[in-house]
Order: C-alpha cells, then sequence, then structure tokens
C-alpha cells in the first residue's frame, strides 16, 4: 500500500494525549501488520524525527520531503476543534509529492500535497473548508473512492443534504465511491452502480475519537484498494477496526473476536434529554460543550437550561446528565429517570467504588470520561 499523508505532533490535555502520527503516520501504523512494506510518502523535519523512526522499526517505509518546520496539533478534549500550530495561513506549502501505486491511500495535507497515479484510489480530503477535487492537480485513478464526513460531502456539494450530496458527486465528481463517515450513526456507502448500504458503527467500552476517521480510511483502503474486497466488506471492516482502537488506543488491534462487537442501530427514534448545572462558569461551560459536540454528532438534544423553549419536549427516552459532584437531589433522579424505563447516562468523574456500584445496581451507565460518556448516551438515543 502507498500512502500519501500528514505526520504531525498531536496532544490532548484530557486524556492526556502526545503522539507523533497525524492522518498518514497513523493509517501507515494501522495496516503495517495487514501490508507489510507499506510505503509512507509524506512531509518532515529530518530522518531522526520520532514519528518517522517509529515507523521504520514497524516495516513501514518512509519516504519524505524535507521541511524546517512542523505543524502541531493540540486538543483540550477528543471532539473538540484542535488547535493548529502554525495557524493554517501561515504553514509553508511545499513542492507536491508524487506517488505512484496500484493501491494508494491519498489524504489532504496541511503542508503540501500529493499527485497521485493508481489503479485504486482511496482520498480522504481532510477538510470542510471546499475540498479539493481527486483530479484538480493532476491525480488519477482507474478507480476511486471517496471518503468524507456529512461537512465536507456538503462542501463539495453545497446544493444538497449530505446524503444528497453523496449521490450528487457519484453522478458528476467521476467517483466510484462515496463513503459518507457519521459518526456515531455509522456510515453509507454509496456506489456508482446505484447501490447504497448501511454500514453500522460498534459499540465500545471507552471511546478515543482521536485518528478514527484516519484507522477508518486505512483500514477501508486496505481491504478495497489493495485486497479489492467488496466495498460494503471494506467498510464494515473499517469501522470494526475503528471500534477496537477507540477502546484500546491500539492502531494494530485484532478483531478475531469481532462477533462479541454490538452494531448500533441506524434510525434515531427518540431524543436525547441533557441535563445538569450551570450555577459555576465550569459547570455552564461543560454543559454548553457537551450540547454543541451532540448536536455535532448528529443527535437531536433537548437541553432545557440551555434553549428554555425546549423545555417542554418530553418526546425522549434517552438521559444524559453531567455532575462534578453527585448530590442527592442528582441522584435520585437518574433513578427515578432509569425506572420510568429510560436509558440514563452519568457523567462522573469522581466518586467512590461503592456509589458507582451502587448506581449501576440501579441500571445507570456511569461514565468518567466525557467523549465516552456523549457518544454512550447518543448511541442509547439511537437504540432507544
Amino acid at each position: 500500500m502507498q500512502i500519501a499523508g500528514g505526520l504531525y505532533t498531536e496532544t490532548c490535555v484530557t486524556p492526556s494525549w502526545y503522539e507523533e502520527l497525524g492522518s498518514g503516520g497513523r493509517a501507515a501504523v494501522a495496516i503495517s501488520k495487514l501490508s507489510p512494506g507499506s510505503v509512507l510518502h509524506t512531509y518532515a523535519r529530518h530522518d531522526k524525527q520520532a514519528g518517522v523512526e517509529r515507523l521504520q522499526l514497524l516495516g513501514v517505509k518512509v519516504h519524505q520531503i524535507a521541511v524546517k518546520n512542523g505543524v502541531a496539533f493540540a486538543y483540550f478534549h477528543p471532539l473538540s476543534n484542535p488547535y493548529i500550530a502554525p495557524s493554517p495561513d501561515h504553514i509553508l506549502q511545499n513542492d507536491p509529492i508524487h506517488v505512484f501505486g496500484k493501491a494508494v491511500l491519498r489524504f489532504g495535507f496541511m503542508e503540501g500535497e500529493a499527485i497521485v497515479k493508481a489503479e485504486r484510489a482511496v482520498y480522504d480530503p481532510q477538510t470542510p473548508n471546499t475540498p479539493p477535487s481527486f483530479f484538480k492537480n493532476g491525480s488519477t485513478a482507474n478507480e476511486l473512492a471517496l471518503v468524507v464526513n456529512e461537512a465536507e460531502a456538503i462542501a463539495i456539494a453545497p446544493n444538497f443534504d449530505a446524503v444528497a450530496a453523496c449521490r450528487e458527486i457519484i453522478s458528476e465528481h467521476r467517483t466510484d465511491v462515496v463513503v459518507l463517515k457519521q459518526g456515531t450513526r455509522g456510515a453509507i456507502v454509496f456506489e456508482a452502480s446505484g447501490s447504497e448500504r448501511f454500514i453500522p458503527a460498534y459499540r465500545s467500552e471507552t471511546v478515543f475519537k482521536i485518528g478514527t476517521g484516519d484507522v477508518f480510511s486505512a483500514i477501508f483502503a486496505y481491504y478495497w484498494a489493495e485486497e479489492k474486497r467488496g466495498v460494503f466488506e471494506a467498510a464494515n471492516l473499517a469501522s470494526k477496526y475503528v471500534s477496537r482502537y477507540t477502546e484500546t488506543r491500539c492502531l494494530t488491534p485484532s478483531i478475531c473476536d469481532d462477533h462479541e462487537l454490538v452494531p448500533v442501530g441506524q434510525t434515531q427514534l427518540h431524543s436525547l434529554r441533557l441535563e445538569g448545572k450551570i450555577n459555576t462558569i465550569g459547570r455552564r461551560y461543560t454543559l454548553e460543550e457537551a450540547c454543541f459536540r451532540l448536536r455535532e454528532l448528529g443527535t437531536k438534544v433537548v437541553c432545557p437550561l440551555i434553549d428554555a423553549t425546549q423545555s417542554r419536549d418530553d418526546n425522549w427516552k434517552s438521559l444524559l446528565v453531567l455532575s462534578d459532584h453527585l448530590d442527592q437531589l442528582t441522584r435520585r433522579r437518574c433513578i427515578a429517570a432509569t425506572r420510568e424505563g429510560r436509558f440514563v447516562t452519568l457523567f462522573l468523574e469522581t466518586g467512590d467504588e461503592n456509589l458507582k456500584m451502587e448506581l449501576l445496581a440501579e441500571r445507570i451507565n456511569v461514565i468518567s470520561d466525557f467523549t465516552t460518556a456523549l457518544y454512550h448516551a447518543s448511541w442509547s438515543a439511537l437504540s432507544a
């Protein structure tokens, strides 16, 4: 497999995370066992750069163009928008990278671009700001698969919703396959033949979000472009690998026990009610952030403390409660909701094990990680 993608520094405050991966580096690690001898084409500061050395130890060949300055992404939490240094407007552009191969995975770069000539190519543009066409820079492919999220699909075909945009891309953009990633709701695969199929997301006990899109594209590219498996099978295997990665942070997870993976339903039947407190700036910020990120994931959220006009909406079956200190009122609220037949997720960063066991006995899903709590709550709304 030939991979063209960035090799960037990544940090996260909570949970603590520091890596030198980026889209290209992460994808290369993810398929290093599946496709020995894979090649990463990237920009790097020097041969002794930590990310380069790590890849070489895994047997990945690294072809690089030297640059003076690297690029770093800093996250507060895995769902937050990253701070990028230097700012995108000040990142110097370098000569393009040329990549030739039977199977090529091309990511969008911050500091340049890749010109690809492939039999089968997978293109993940990695930007919602009017992603450039795969062919615009002279790239060619006998067969092309485009992997996009909803914002990217709409940016490419702005007169449509995300699903209709993918159909438009198939029709008008010389693309054989489009994979539309929908976060907690899984993905939809579109083929030029007119076939469409839903690919579920798979549940995981914990969710580490940084890099999930890179892993999906890497595994999909390996199975579809290199192994030449069916597009739906390749996308489903990619979704399973992502589930393992989010739970373990391991980039080369085993899915030999994938019968244990539980798919998430496709249709969202009910709203998710979000509750917390807003009497301090920290509590207000956390509630606002959770509400925004859930809606960004595509969840229909009812939050009376933020959206007073929605306070009478009782058509919900799932509840997410944010608590930095579990008082008796909040505890009773959660227990009452479960006894009414609601699905309850409680985000509680601190608390002794006896308290957590008591709440679990009441069928309350107690989670101490912010991103995991949002994903579990969103999944419960899909399954309600």
